[in-house]
């Protein structure tokens, strides 16, 4: 069985990229780990569901106490997971951006508002209202200029020339991701996932995962190979496309299979080199957890 260490070490560097994209479109980690409960949930009874209908020949509901010995998460945290209509995480406070907060109590105190109802402009620092003590109403375990930097990174707020602060926005967008956008990355990260796991970790021969990558580029002529690649790659993919759209003749759309082919180039960042994510070197000793 592998080792703690082992399976730690191989999820940071699964989760790197996903995280990394969640902290620019200003997911908090609190919200990914109630949507990574729910996701655990519903992929368990999943599991579960299937296998009964592979012993019983039948479909039968999983019950919450198999959900819950099968992935770890608290029985009675199970049905509210499992059954929860809603697919969107509710808007608690708890799950939001410590900026969002910040922009949302700019936009809703009365002493941060004029006459009619708009933000005024405020200092820096000082008693409210001032933007110290504003960032304060949420808490004061982070330090108030942090927010500041990051509510101005983003284009929210922007600071005047006599020093005072002016709000931009209402709502806090880190990034500049379109829905479409966010909906292609998840149906990309999907595709490839689920091909990974069917095709490394079963006998299911009708997907198809394999890369191939060298370890000894030399810098000076990355850039020349990943164009090569690109070219050479985007016209196999333009050949399949006409092969799919020629064979894409079924009637009737819901005897319709999804089916298709992707393809990445990539090159490893410096992150993803760093001593958080970096891939354990072939024959380097790893360090078995006593507990």
């Amino acid at each position: 069985m592998l080792d703690r260490a082992t399976i730690e070490a191989a999820l940071m560097r699964m989760l790197y990229p996903l995280v990394s994209f969640l902290i620019d479109h200003g997911v908090t980690e609190s919200h990914f780990s109630h949507v990574a409960r729910k996701v655990f949930v519903k992929a368990g009874a999943e599991k579960i569901s299937q296998e009964n209908r592979s012993a019983a020949g039948k479909q039968r509901d999983p019950t919450a106490s198999a959900v819950a010995v099968l992935t770890g998460v608290p029985r009675k945290k199970i049905d509210e997971l499992l059954y929860d209509s809603s697919e969107s995480v509710a808007d608690d406070e708890w799950y939001r951006h410590r900026c969002a907060k910040v922009l949302s109590q700019w936009w809703g105190t009365a002493e941060y508002l004029d006459d009619k109802g708009t933000p005024i402009t405020i200092r820096l620092t000082g008693d409210a209202p001032s933007f110290e003590a504003l960032a304060q109403m949420s808490g004061k375990d982070i330090y108030f200029k942090y927010i500041l930097d990051e509510l101005k990174s983003a284009g929210s707020v922007i600071e005047l020339e006599d020093g005072t602060l002016q709000v931009q926005e209402k709502i806090f967008r880190r990034s500049g991701y379109s829905e479409e956008t966010l909906q292609s990355i998840a149906d990309t990260y999907y595709n490839l996932g689920a091909t990974i796991r069917e095709a490394k970790l079963s006998d299911n021969k009708s997907v198809y995962q394999e890369e191939v990558f060298t370890l000894r580029a030399k810098p000076e002529q990355a850039a020349v190979l990943l164009r090569q690649i690109r070219e050479s790659t985007g016209k196999f993919l333009s050949k399949e496309k006409d092969r799919l759209d020629q064979n894409s003749l079924a009637e009737d759309a819901g005897e319709a299979v999804r089916i298709g082919v992707g393809a990445y180039v990539f090159k490893d960042d410096e992150m993803a080199q760093s001593k958080f994510f970096a891939r354990p070197a072939e024959g380097e000793d790893k360090k078995v957890s006593n507990e």
